[in-house]
């Protein structure tokens, strides 16, 4: 064998392996996916809540590779009960953030606390622990006047002036 005969199968070679090494890497790259919530924007607490509050939160790619649209699910609860899922119907680009708001919304009318869950789910996801935003959610209801009925004690100090 020729001494550049030698010399082109070695360059072939190290080309070769420069190829197998660089391809594992972005392969592994590629698999580094990890969407995440970041925040939420709604619902949040006030007084007279209904049963049709606007559930929205912050929703990031924080890999380098392009999350395809309907392959991210996204839950959310209210008070642990009936599962509301829907999917990201758009790309999410490396780096980028997703406003998301969900078609149906939370029944939030119950007067009291209410605890919001939401999380993100896609296949290949690393990180589990930035994947899920917990929050309470105050509803205070109006007060509804009433009438008195009777002489009740109001304060064991003295039931001075009018009730009204």
């Amino acid at each position: 064998m020729t001494r550049d005969k030698r010399m082109f199968q070695q360059t072939l070679l190290w080309q070769f392996f420069t190829i197998l090494f660089l391809s594992a890497c972005f392969s592994v790259a590629s698999f580094g996916q990890d969407v995440w919530l970041q925040n939420h924007s709604s619902p949040n607490s006030g007084c007279g809540l209904s049963a049709n509050e606007t559930v929205n939160v912050l929703i990031n790619n924080n890999s380098g590779g392009i999350m395809a649209s309907n392959t991210i699910n996204v839950s959310y609860t209210v008070d642990g009960g009936s599962l509301t899922q829907q999917l990201l119907n758009s790309n999410l680009f490396p780096g980028a953030s997703w406003n998301f708001t969900f078609t149906v919304n939370a029944n939030l009318a119950a007067c009291g606390t209410h605890v919001m869950k939401v999380w993100v789910t896609r296949a290949g996801d690393v990180n589990h622990t930035n994947d899920t935003l917990q929050w309470t959610v105050q509803n205070d209801c109006p007060i509804v006047p009433g009438t008195i009925g009777g002489g009740a004690t109001v304060c064991s100090s003295g039931n001075a002036g009018t009730l009204t």
